[in-house]
């Protein structure tokens, strides 16, 4: 194996190398000026209007939908949304397109000469989001905008985007205001005009507006200003200043741990673009001097973070401003929107800020460390779970990434998910754990990001690395065999999760009859009860089976996904009652259910008398705490 590795990693490092040196001759052009005027007026009725203007480069040059959208790891520009498609001279005479049958995000054009002006005039649909592309669309109601201009545009085919430079230019409803990355130029009524950026940096600026609206200064510190942007359903759910300052403290808190970890920061303004509305679905998105949030309105109406998503959200696109935005996989780093992406290394740019995510979260102090320490217990018994892993590394969930969003909701544990997230986080747990007890503590994942994110030319929009460059910088902190380690990890099948980083971090997985507060918050949260390690299955409030756990009591009953329970022990189902006749089945010895199955009732018996089980970490005293370690805040309170 430790051979294999070695030649693996060779052979990576030699491809990302060349990659690096063949990528910019690829499509070498004169600068395309581009022009994008979008009419916002209409948001509220589901429409976007725009103009984009530009002259031909070439002779019938094909002009380009963008397909892949960084982030969101496939080909998911929302092309169906689009409501209107037309090409026009100088004069204004229509100009004739048509679709190319092979690649339907490529228009073809005739009679257009090099140099000829063209405008294209596109029409929007808004709010017909998919699980695959709803970071990326646009959005509006009465009272809100999101506008992701990736789905008001085209490019001309041939030009590198760093080579196209925009001149962005939107006209609001009357009366509301905006966030967004994009620098302002000039603003005259509800015409908002920006300073000209190229389209990489164009279409990674999206903008939020509307008539419920504000902006507050989170930090001001060395390096940059950080901005929250908050567009609310009603001016109700925007906390007041100063008078909600303690709301806003984690996200300050959240700022310089931030730059303390990662080793500065790679801009001069960052927007924390916040979307607090039911009518708008929840969202996230990174990008490189913004995120894209969208959570329910409740999400700031206090300091108690313990039942809502948002603490868990922001910190992890947050940390995707120097993971995965500014150090980006060389495979995902490509000259344009259409050329297919290598997600492979989606355990680091995801995995590493689900890990980073969760560390932020606690050194800004969204969290208890002991809350965080159950949200660890519960991640690896979520990856204990996932039976997937015996025939599917967690590589092959990488390179089949936008496969595994969407799909059936059955049997998961089956199919293995996006595992590269909490699969990913939980390898990063650790190397954290083993970089500190390989150096006593005096090194750590600490050590390793200050180095990683603050290497490269900090002008460019993305700096590549390779597998190779993850080793040598682990090797930097700690010399060990991390190649070896990596490929066991990540590129092979397994049995099971291997739970050596919870013994690296000084803690044992035990399994435990009382149910901790996070799942109970989860369960709260989202209407449900989950019953994985006793039982083996999740089931919602209104009786319906989530998802069962091959080889569980449930699988061996032969319960099926989506089944209704209706009666428990004799009795009409809750989830009170399937909870409470777990719990006495360390005495029954069974759990008697009664399913609805399609359109038949059945008599299911779980032989079971094991009664509630959870996991939780439980401290080996006989080794450091390398948790509350790695929970610990870095910034000081001079740099607050």
């Amino acid at each position: 194996m430790k051979t294999n590795s070695i030649n693996y990693f060779a052979a990576t490092s030699l491809f990302a190398a060349l990659s690096q040196f063949v990528t910019p001759i690829e499509a070498r052009a004169d600068t395309v000026e581009l022009s994008v005027n979008v009419d916002a007026t209409e948001l509220h009725r589901k429409l976007l209007h725009s103009k984009v203007t530009f002259v031909a480069p070439t002779d019938n040059p094909a002009l380009l939908f963008p397909k892949w959208i960084p982030g969101t790891h496939g080909p998911r520009g929302p092309i169906e949304n689009l409501g209107g498609f037309s090409l026009s001279d100088r004069r204004g005479d229509k100009i004739a397109w048509e679709r190319d049958s092979e690649e339907v995000f490529r228009f073809k054009t005739r009679g257009v000469k090099k140099g000829d002006p063209l405008t294209v005039e596109l029409d929007y649909i808004l709010n017909q989001p998919t699980v695959n592309s709803r970071g990326v669309d646009s959005y509006g109601t009465s009272a809100i905008g999101v506008i992701n201009w990736n789905t008001v545009l085209v490019y001309p085919e041939g030009v590198p985007a760093q080579d196209i430079i925009v001149s962005g230019r939107i006209v609001l409803p009357y009366g509301w205001k905006h966030g967004s990355a994009l620098v302002t130029k000039s603003s005259r009524g509800n015409t908002l005009e920006f300073e000209p950026v190229n389209l990489v940096e164009f279409i990674d600026r999206p903008l939020i507006c509307g008539k419920n609206f504000k902006s507050v200064t989170l930090a001001i510190t060395e390096n940059a200003t950080y901005y929250m942007d908050i567009a609310a359903d009603e001016p109700r759910f925007i906390p007041a200043i100063p008078e909600a300052d303690s709301i806003f403290e984690p996200f300050r808190k959240m700022v310089f741990e931030a730059e303390a970890l990662f080793g500065g920061a790679h801009f001069s303004e960052y927007h924390l673009l916040l979307i607090l509305s039911d009518n708008i679905p929840s969202l996230g998105l990174e990008h490189r001097n913004s995120s894209l949030n969208g959570v329910p309105t409740d999400q700031l109406k206090d300091a108690d973070w313990s039942d809502g998503r948002i603490s868990y959200l922001i910190p992890h696109e947050f940390a995707h401003a120097w993971c995965g935005k500014y150090r980006r996989p060389a495979g995902m780093n490509t000259p344009d929107f259409q050329k297919n992406k290598n997600t492979e290394l989606l355990w680091v740019y995801e995995g590493m800020t689900q890990y980073l995510g969760y560390v932020l979260e606690a050194r800004a102090g969204f969290r208890s460390n002991e809350a965080l320490t159950e949200r660890f217990a519960d991640l690896i018994g979520r990856l204990l779970r996932q039976k997937g892993r015996q025939w599917r590394s967690l590589r092959d969930t990488e390179v089949t990434a936008y496969t595994l969003r969407g799909g059936s909701k059955s049997w998961t544990y089956h199919r293995r998910n996006q595992d590269y997230y909490r699969e990913g986080a939980g390898i990063w747990l650790e190397i954290d754990s083993r970089i500190r007890n390989l150096t006593d503590g005096e090194k750590s994942l600490n050590d390793f990001c200050a180095q990683f994110f603050s290497a490269g030319d900090k002008s460019l929009s993305a700096v590549s690395f390779d597998l190779a460059e993850i080793v040598t910088t682990l090797n930097d902190q700690a010399p060990f065999a991390w190649d070896s380690l990596i490929t066991l990890r990540v590129f092979s099948t397994h049995k099971e999760f291997d739970i050596e980083g919870v013994s690296q971090a000084g803690y044992t997985l035990e399994l435990s009859p009382h149910l901790p507060e996070y799942v109970k918050e989860a369960n709260k949260r989202l209407k449900r009860l989950q019953l994985y390690e006793s039982l083996g299955l999740s089931v919602k409030k209104s009786g319906e089976i989530q998802d069962i756990i091959p080889g569980s009591r449930a699988d061996l009953a032969k319960l099926i996904p989506g089944t209704e329970i209706v009666g428990v022990n004799g009795k009409k189902f809750s989830l009170k009652r399937l909870e409470e006749a777990t719990r006495a089945s360390d005495s029954i010895g069974k759990v008697d259910l009664l399913v609805l199955e399609y359109d038949y009732f059945r008599n299911v018996t779980i032989k079971y008398d094991g009664g509630l089980k959870f996991y939780q970490l439980v401290r080996d005293e006989s080794k450091p705490d390398r948790l509350a370690e790695i929970f610990s805040a870095l910034a000081t309170d001079s740099l607050r």
